[in-house]
């Protein structure tokens, strides 16, 4: 763990969780841009160029992504990107997200008979929350040699 970005979470929990009670996020993808907008670059230290991240997901119905986030310097260096991966499934008993996203009802029909979706529930929020705190968890410097 990178205790600055871990230090960031612990600041910017509050930002994250309403985007979760608002939003269902569609990706593993959506949850990391997210996290890097509203928590890890928050205006205090270095940013990331989230614009210029590179997903590899070589998986089908079931893998691992990568996200390689480079800092927001001109031409970076290996030591200013951070990685994560995520492993996924193709079934809500295998994959995080997609048991998240099927806790609970996801649309409603309104007056008009218009599909809506739902809010999340408190617990999906927290769910989502639980997984965003694993993501940050997971990142490291691409640099960082495992022992």
């Amino acid at each position: 763990m990178i205790k600055e970005i871990v230090d960031k979470w612990d600041r910017n929990k509050p930002t994250i969780k309403c985007w979760f009670q608002t939003t269902r996020p569609e990706s593993y993808e959506d949850i990391v841009r997210k996290l890097f907008e509203l928590v890890i670059n928050d205006g205090v230290g270095g940013g990331f160029n989230i614009s210029d991240m590179t997903v590899i997901d070589n998986g089908e119905y079931r893998g691992s992504k990568i996200f390689i986030i480079p800092s927001d310097t001109y031409q970076p260096e290996v030591s200013d990107y951070l990685i994560c991966d995520v492993c996924y499934g193709s079934c809500s008993m295998c994959d995080t997200l997609i048991g998240i996203r099927e806790n609970s009802p996801i649309n409603f029909f309104d007056e008009d008979d218009e599909l809506q979706p739902t809010a999340p529930s408190d617990e999906q929020v927290s769910d989502y929350m639980t997984l965003a705190l694993h993501i940050v968890q997971n990142l490291r410097w691409l640099s960082e040699k495992e022992e």
